[in-house]
Formats: C-alpha cells, sequence, structure tokens
C-alpha cells in the first residue's frame, strides 16, 4: 500500500477580493477587510530563521476609468510609493489572461524595518485593478519571488 500524496500548496478565496490562488502549506490568511485580503508565512518555525514574516497583499481598487492602460498607472503609483527601492524587474505578464504588470523591487521596506525585496502585479478588468503585493527578507529573494510568482499564476478573478 503506498502513501497518499499531499499537497504542496492550499488554496484561498476572498469573497472581497473575489480572487482565488494557491500559496505553498505553511501560508495562512490573516484577515480579510473590505476589498483586502492579507495572506501571511509565519516565521515561528524553529527551522526558517527570517527576518519578518512574508506577506502578500491582495486588493480589489476600482480604477477612475477603464482605459486599457488604467493598470499601468496604478502600478507606477504603487511603485512609486517605494522610490527608494532599485527595481530589479519590469514585466509585461498575464494574470487569468488579462494583461499585467510585474515590478520587482529591493531596499529598505518602511512597512517592516528591514531590507526587503517586493513584488508587485497588477491586472485590469474594465475599471477593476486587481493588485498583488508581495514582501519578504531579502536574503531568500529568488525563493519567495517564485512564490509570488506561482501564486499569481494561480489567480482567478471574478469581476465585483
Amino acid at each position: 500500500m503506498s502513501t497518499p500524496d499531499y499537497p504542496d500548496r492550499i488554496h484561498f478565496f476572498s469573497y472581497g477580493t473575489k480572487i482565488s490562488l494557491e500559496l505553498p502549506v505553511g501560508w495562512e490568511e490573516r484577515e480579510q477587510q473590505g476589498n483586502n485580503a492579507i495572506y501571511v508565512l509565519e516565521a515561528d518555525d524553529d527551522d526558517v530563521d527570517l527576518a519578518f514574516d512574508p506577506i502578500l497583499v491582495v486588493a480589489t481598487v476600482r480604477l477612475p476609468t477603464s482605459d486599457d492602460d488604467a493598470h499601468l498607472r496604478l502600478a507606477a503609483a504603487l511603485l512609486d510609493a517605494h522610490r527608494t527601492a532599485r527595481v530589479l524587474a519590469h514585466n509585461d505578464i498575464a494574470i487569468d489572461a488579462m494583461p499585467a504588470i510585474e515590478d520587482i523591487t529591493l531596499g529598505r521596506d518602511p512597512d517592516v524595518t528591514a531590507e526587503a525585496v517586493r513584488y508587485q502585479a497588477v491586472a485590469q478588468l474594465d475599471n477593476v485593478g486587481f493588485t498583488f503585493t508581495g514582501v519578504a527578507p531579502a536574503d531568500m529573494a529568488d525563493e519567495f519571488i517564485d512564490i509570488f510568482r506561482s501564486a499569481v499564476a494561480s489567480a482567478r478573478m471574478i469581476p465585483v
């Protein structure tokens, strides 16, 4: 008799954001508030020594216009809020078949007062923006960028 395969990912769905996504086992939903959902990997495991708990914030935002590039302006505004960080990547991607933009930065994050990698992806459907913002310790940037990208790739949006 073989041992059963256990999933290495957990499916989450937020009624507030209308976004479903998958994250690795160990991540938890910290809270849903309005159009935001916050997911966290608590660094209290003795085998993991992290400077702070990595976090992924998923949100929906009403855009002032449904112009095809409104999400680009939203992404630029979010990136501008962290203008002291060094931009590592700026890519056109797709999220749930919607055009999107991905930005990855490295710098001291004021929210966690530590050196951090910040991942952000922004997509648009009509006049709704979908944002994904992940923050993790800089010394584990590659691992967490992969986690954030995988979560975004798994994301499915329901128009609000």
